[in-house]
């Protein structure tokens, strides 16, 4: 079990590292092209608004909801009628998700105009924002079929493909930005549009990469829909409060968008950048245990087996906390050097550089506390208990927003970012004590003693990161950008390297799952 575990999850680890690094690419084309100005702000809110509904029905809740039902079906029914009730699934979001698509973008300017209320000031930028807006929402059905399909291929752990699946969709989007742009340019048009249309070629992409994978496992295409099928209310029942809970969470971030948009040009970007690196280590690490968790969580409650998840949960949320602790403090501690490596060219600053690690240094103090909720929301899915982690979701949404509005005021954009993380520690804190209340006994004594063993492996090798590039600062008279690479990716080698000494050391458990990689 161990082995699987740790081998699925460098699977999709590694295929998530590939998506995530196209996605810093993706990220530095955007910083390259359009710095963090008007253009770039209007962007950002355009794709916030169709990826709420991405988000919703794609980010990890269509396979809560779809997979405990699915896994049900196969081991009750046989993987014949678990694809048929599949088929059905398909048939349904591709005509509900079709059908919001098309409100969307026919009510794009008065969505628009209330979730950035801010650029109702300036015409042009609100216009370029309805523009874009309407552009992109029709990729929310390619990315929502797609999840889909990434649900199935998880179960049967072709975790590598569904990691690596998202790389085609950053690849669509870089490929559009270099080669649309410069006709878009020519010809007296906005070069964000091309950014927009690479937005659709790459969700296509990103379907269309799985499509051959999810044929083979089984799935075929059904004729209508069969409303009686007891399955389909089934999962409806269990994601309405999943959706409940992602939309609340969404919300969130809209109103953080709206209140950006409130402040000075470029805290929409700032934020977006920010939040972009933020999100590579919760994608290549967190999710990545939270993923594998699902299916396996799934499976043990099926078969009733309430020991065995709780083994797999304690097992589960102790390696993300031994991946995400330290990779938050690398991140806190080289905040300059890696935004300036990744984003300072082109029309993106030296100015740039310094506020969006401000607001980067904000968010990873939150980074192992949103990794780490996704494997506890992960347990209470598996049980097809969606009400709990939805009920807090809403607590945790008005803590954030009432933080929001309070520390603005006196740090800015920056404000915004530091309420995020604030909250995700409270959301993970009440989160892990109603679990505790659900399942009697979550091996808490074995998790705490490794957190706390990985907390302080994470602060002598961050304090030992910090002091050498206190050091390097007098020594290196390189280029910026050549100072910036030996800065960041050489002090976070070495930081990793003095962090696994002493995590063994300590008798870090979860370091047994890197040593058992490592003699395979």
């Amino acid at each position: 079990m161990k082995e699987s575990f740790a081998r699925r999850v460098g699977g999709f680890g590694l295929g998530t590292a590939i998506s995530r690094i196209l996605g810093l690419l993706r990220e530095m084309t955007f910083a390259y092209l359009f710095g963090a100005g008007m253009m770039m702000d209007s962007f950002r809110i355009a794709f916030n608004i169709p990826n709420l509904l991405r988000d919703l029905f794609s980010e990890g809740s269509l396979s809560a909801a779809f997979l405990p039902i699915f896994s049900d079906y196969e081991s009750k029914r046989g993987k014949k009628e678990a694809f048929r009730f599949t088929g059905y699934v398909f048939n349904v979001l591709l005509l509900f998700i079709g059908a919001l698509v098309a409100i969307g973008m026919v009510f794009s300017p008065q969505i628009v105009r209330t979730i950035a209320y801010g650029f109702t000031k300036d015409p042009e930028k609100l216009a370029l924002t309805i523009h874009l807006t309407r552009i992109i929402f029709p990729f929310v059905v390619f990315m929502v079929l797609s999840a889909l399909t990434m649900g199935i291929l998880n179960f049967y752990n072709h975790f590598f493909t569904t990691g690596s699946a998202p790389a085609l969709f950053n690849i669509g989007i870089i490929g559009c930005g270099f080669i649309i742009s410069p006709f878009l340019i020519e010809r007296g048009i906005p070069p964000i549009l091309s950014i927009a249309v690479g937005v659709l070629v790459g969700a296509f992409l990103q379907l269309l990469m799985q499509i051959p994978y999810f044929i083979k496992s089984g799935f075929r295409l059904l004729k209508g829909i069969n409303f009686r099928e007891k399955g389909l209310l089934r999962l409806l029942k269990i994601m309405i409060p999943i959706e409940f809970s992602y939309a609340v969470t969404r919300i969130n971030v809209m109103v953080n968008m709206f209140l950006a948009s409130l402040l000075v040009e470029g805290s929409v970007s700032y934020l977006g950048y920010a939040m972009r690196l933020m999100q590579l280590p919760i994608g290549v690490l967190g999710m990545a245990v939270a993923t594998v968790t699902l299916p396996d969580a799934a499976r043990l409650v099926s078969e009733s087996k309430d020991e065995e998840v709780i083994k797999t949960f304690s097992r589960s949320i102790r390696f993300v906390f031994f991946l995400t602790i330290p990779a938050s403090v690398f991140l806190f501690i080289l905040r300059v050097p890696i935004v300036g490596l990744i984003f300072e060219r082109g029309a993106f600053t030296i100015q740039d550089t310094l506020f969006t690690s401000q607001a980067l240094a904000c968010y990873s103090l939150g980074i192992f506390a949103m990794s780490s909720s996704r494997v506890v929301t992960s347990i209470f899915y598996a049980y097809k208990d969606a009400r709990t982690p939805m009920v807090l979701s809403i607590f945790t949404v008005i803590l954030n927003i009432t933080l929001s509005l309070i520390l603005m005021r006196v740090l800015f954009f920056r404000g915004l970012a530091l309420a995020a993380s604030i909250a995700s520690i409270f959301n993970l804190t009440i989160l892990m004590c109603f679990l505790r209340k659900k399942l009697k006994n979550i091996d808490e004594k074995r998790i705490l003693n490794d957190f706390l063993k990985i907390v302080v492996a994470s602060g002598l090798s961050g304090g030992a990161v910090f002091g050498l590039l206190l050091y390097l600062k007098g020594l290196l008279i390189f280029s910026r950008p050549l100072n910036f690479l030996i800065e960041s990716i050489g002090l976070f080698i070495i930081g990793g390297i003095i962090y696994l000494i002493i995590s063994r050391i300590l008798g870090v458990e979860s370091i047994k799952h890197i040593k058992f990689q490592w003699r395979r």
